[in-house]
């Protein structure tokens, strides 16, 4: 199927950009790493449980708080604000809870997204979050506890011609589609492109440092389609009324995603302790409050279980295939 490319050529207002930025400000991935640390959540499901806790290795029990590595991706992660040194989200809000139940403090230090991977390699910190997906290539640096999973979306402004449903990566051709550096979608559409190529066409792609700044290039018609998950999409929706739609794109499976680990000789144990307390959080029902904040019309993507996945850790699960 031949796709034309539609590019807006409409400039939004300026009130239109700083209410687009504000609304998904948290889906920008700061360069600040300043290191933002604080308590772990408290309510019910975020108490330390002495079993769990007890699961942790020495290198982090001795210090009494564990280093996290976070990347701002609305609903995910959203950056800290007002005075919180803490970021919000669900999965910050998910760490946070775990931190708690393993009785340690959780310390955040906010990186760009494309910094999560090489960060936990050179054991810059302990553990990452921001809607990191579980694939096939991070298994062979590191390692992962499932805690979510979710699935992409085009998104475009309303009155794009491009189809409510493009179901074959060939069906993209001839787009130019914005996505946010060192991200699945980096590679999903990558791989589009790739195909494209061999059908003897093109695919435009266009890599930004923060996901705010591929929202905005839609919006501004520098791009045509934003590929994203479905938890970000629906957030610029819900913030940007009548500004965006969504196109469904089969072609991107849905997507396993988690806090990541650096591979080393406490690898097993961590892991194993905060899937301990991603599950307990699963079972006291503190997991459903938490994801019910950030998905208006309901989480899609919750796990019934926390699972590790990981190439050096006995008994995990080695692939997503």
């Amino acid at each position: 199927m031949n796709r034309t490319s539609v590019r807006s050529t409409r400039l939004i207002g300026a009130a239109a950009v700083a209410v687009l930025l504000s609304s998904v400000a948290a889906c920008g991935g700061s360069s600040d790493s300043s290191s933002a640390s604080g308590a772990a959540g408290g309510g019910s499901g975020s108490e330390k449980v002495d079993k769990i806790a007890a699961l942790l290795p020495s290198s982090v029990t001795k210090d009494g708080s564990i280093k996290i590595a976070a990347a701002a991706y609305a609903p995910a992660v959203s950056a800290p604000t007002g005075g919180s040194k803490v970021p919000s989200g669900w999965d910050a809000d998910l760490m946070t809870a775990a931190a708690g139940v393993l009785g340690v403090k959780a310390d955040y230090v906010m990186i760009p997204f494309d910094g999560i991977i090489t960060g936990l390699q050179a054991e810059r910190y302990n553990t990452a979050v921001g809607d990191i997906g579980i694939n096939d290539d991070r298994l062979k640096s590191v390692s992962f506890v499932l805690n979510h999973t979710t699935r992409d979306l085009f998104v475009v402004p309303t009155d794009s011609k491009v189809p409510d449903t493009v179901e074959t990566a060939t069906d993209a051709c001839g787009l130019s589609v914005g996505v946010l550096l060192g991200s699945q979608e980096a590679g999903f559409a990558t791989s589009a492109k790739a195909d494209c190529k061999a059908a003897g066409k093109d695919l435009t792609i266009k890599t930004f440092q923060d996901q705010a700044t591929v929202n905005l290039a839609v919006a501004q018609g520098r791009v045509d389609a934003n590929l994203t998950d479905e938890g970000t999409a629906g957030l610029l929706l819900e913030k940007s009324p009548g500004k965006f739609k969504t196109v469904e794109v089969p072609f991107v499976p849905v997507l396993p995603t988690g806090f990541a680990f650096p591979n080393n000789d406490d690898t097993a144990k961590i892991t194993e302790a905060f899937a301990a307390a991603v599950n307990h959080l699963i079972e006291t029902g503190e997991y459903d409050k938490i994801t019910a904040k950030y998905f208006k019309d309901g989480d899609k993507g919750k796990v019934d279980k926390a699972e590790v996945y990981s190439t050096t850790v006995s008994g995990a699960k080695t692939s997503t295939k």
